[in-house]
């Protein structure tokens, strides 16, 4: 295929439009491909299309109420995203932007043609594409034989649409002579990045990545490409009884030089002030616009509780079976101190969920007990978001309940909220109800908003595994092993497929490293199990499939209904399934669209198990 510079994304009722861009830019020496025109007869169209958006610089989409509604817009702005191409938008009329197209449109340049035309708009839209193109070399830099590498990419590509309006916040350091203080100075950290990521028109790279790079000898600037940003916020914090002394340097990456800096000796009592102080300065020095939203109307909790909760959220954040336990004891006694503190109430919430995911305890016990936490938060502050998000969570993987998820979701923030291993949960709800694509897109909004977190990932590979993107699924596990090579969900999953694909040495040996990781894990064990019956080695066998008990804990259940999937019992499997789903285990509902479930989705007793998920058979 003969590359073209530019490829020319549209939905066939503004073809008319698109073809006076093409021909526009043409006209000016910019090449354009465009379909149908383009496509070589005989030629696989969807081929012609994935083929046209890889060899193209920058990718035009003509933004409309049609292509907002067309799906093939939308996969084709996900490809265009996902090679880490510039992507321009050209809005034609005052489309309502659906979720699916939101991120993209929010991350790319775009320009509005919705009141002075298309005809009118011409050479700026021109002059636009000539910024994106390298005059030189007539390409995007980094890409042909001189490509850069994958993380240089996502830095250019970052830089190119944000400017200067990115930033990370680095965990800031403990100067505190106890070291157990750290919790502290987290906290002050991630609440600074959750006031920051109010504000409009600003990248803010998430918790998980940021803190990533705690205690690594590694400079600024190498921090902000791994992370795709132009600016970087650190600090210290040292406490001595009631005193705090906070430090604070945003730098500019590129060069190094400190746009701001200050130093806080406050007392305890100051430190919500403080970190609306620094915010504000961030946004000062950054010329961003800030929302009148950020701090209106923050409950100002009482110090103690305050210190709870930041403990709560410490513990919740190493994502273990024995740290969410203590974490809600934590955010319990926030409560306690508290009781008008609404967050710790969300927090215990989630936490109860987690500990349902691991296995620790059955969804009828964390199911209630998590929506008792919701509604009590709702009662003391009706505009947490987050509260709102958790009922919608619960809604769709509890009750199955498609209607009332999205009526939870559909309250101001609810989409964007997130905890741990769900964030965001209404991503898991559009995966749940079978709306696959969007959960894709979705999951790629994470990734780029937290690029070294593991979850987003897992997620991502999840929804890609469950409509049989077997290789983008491995592509996404094997990233999660270079950032967590202890990742035992990770490790499962991939057995799991390498099983499909009948690579069972392969399979064996990874399902080994994970029960070695976590042999707690019962989907770990259920796992090397059948993969060490299939190899014919039941001597190691069976004494792993006595530790999958009789049904009586929570988790036995989807644990047995992996084992006997694996092995090739699809009847054996679907008992155990159904069983799994009366017990409202999350993960159950998730391996059934796994590989691992094709025999028991092509068999006669998919039907009835897909209509008690409320899915279509």
């Amino acid at each position: 295929m003969e590359p073209s510079q530019v490829f020319i994304s549209y939905s066939s009722p503004d073809a008319a439009i698109a073809a006076e861009i093409c021909g526009a830019r043409e006209r000016n020496g910019q090449s354009c491909w465009i379909a149908p025109r383009d496509v070589v007869p005989g030629e696989f169209y969807a081929d012609a299309i994935v083929g046209a958006i890889d060899a193209a610089s920058v990718v035009l989409l003509v933004l409309s109420q049609h292509a907002a509604a067309s799906p093939h817009v939308v996969r084709e702005i996900e490809r265009a995203t996902s090679k880490r191409l510039a992507v321009l938008s050209l809005r034609i009329d005052l489309v309502q932007m659906p979720p699916a197209l939101e991120y993209f449109l929010n991350a790319s340049h775009w320009l509005d043609a919705s009141v002075s035309g298309v005809t009118a708009l011409l050479p700026k839209v021109v002059d636009a594409v000539k910024h994106l193109v390298d005059p030189t070399s007539g390409r995007v830099g980094g890409r042909g034989r001189n490509r850069e590498s994958s993380l240089g990419l996502a830095m250019t590509a970052a830089a190119s649409v944000l400017g200067a309006k990115s930033i990370a916040v680095l965990p800031f350091v403990n100067m505190s002579a106890d070291p157990d203080q750290e919790y502290f100075s987290d906290g002050l950290a991630e609440e600074i990045i959750n006031l920051l990521a109010h504000i409009p028109g600003l990248k803010v790279i998430a918790r998980t990545s940021a803190f990533s790079f705690r205690g690594k000898e590694q400079d600024i600037r190498g921090i902000a490409d791994a992370l795709g940003v132009t600016h970087v916020l650190e600090g210290s914090v040292r406490r001595a009884g009631s005193r705090l002394r906070i430090t604070g340097q945003l730098i500019h990456a590129a060069d190094g030089t400190h746009l701001w800096s200050e130093r806080y000796d406050r007392e305890l009592s100051d430190i919500f002030a403080i970190q609306d102080e620094i915010s504000a300065a961030i946004v000062g020095a950054l010329r961003v616009k800030l929302s009148e939203a950020i701090g209106a109307n923050r409950y100002t909790p009482s110090l103690a509780a305050y210190e709870m909760y930041l403990k709560a959220g410490h513990l919740a954040s190493k994502v273990t079976p024995e740290s969410l336990e203590l974490a809600r004891q934590c955010y319990e006694r926030a409560i306690e101190l508290d009781d008008a503190f609404a967050l710790p109430h969300i927090g215990v919430g989630y936490v109860w969920i987690s500990l349902m995911i691991f296995g620790r305890c059955p969804a009828h016990q964390a199911v209630p007990a998590a929506r008792t936490a919701a509604r009590k938060a709702l009662q003391i502050d009706p505009a947490v978001p987050e509260a709102h998000a958790l009922l919608g969570l619960l809604a769709a993987m509890y009750d199955f309940d498609w209607i009332a998820a999205e009526r939870h979701f559909e309250f101001p923030m609810a989409k964007q909220a997130g905890f741990a291993v769900f964030g965001p949960m209404y991503t898991w709800f559009q995966f749940l109800c079978g709306n696959v694509d969007q959960a894709i897109t979705l999951a790629r909004r994470k990734i780029e908003e937290s690029p070294l977190d593991v979850w987003p990932r897992m997620n991502l590979q999840a929804y890609l595994q469950s409509v049989g993107r077997l290789s983008d699924a491995l592509e996404q596990l094997q990233k999660v092993l270079e950032i967590d090579e202890h990742q035992v969900v990770a490790m499962v999953a991939m057995a799991m497929i390498c099983a499909d694909r009948g690579d069972l040495a392969q399979a064996l040996s990874i399902a080994r490293r994970a029960h070695a990781v976590a042999p707690w894990y019962l989907d770990a064990v259920a796992v090397l199990a059948a993969l060490l019956r299939r190899s014919g080695d039941s001597d190691a066998s069976l004494p792993l499939e006595r530790l999958l008990g009789e049904a009586q804990q929570a988790g036995d259940a989807p644990a047995h209904a992996l084992f006997h999937l694996l092995c090739g019992d699809v009847d054996q499997g679907a008992d155990w399934a159904e069983k799994a789903i009366e017990e409202r285990d999350l993960s159950i509902s998730i391996y059934l669209r796994f590989v691992v479930s094709n025999g028991l989705r092509a068999s006669p007793r998919w039907p009835k198990i897909a209509r008690k998920l409320n899915l279509p058979g």
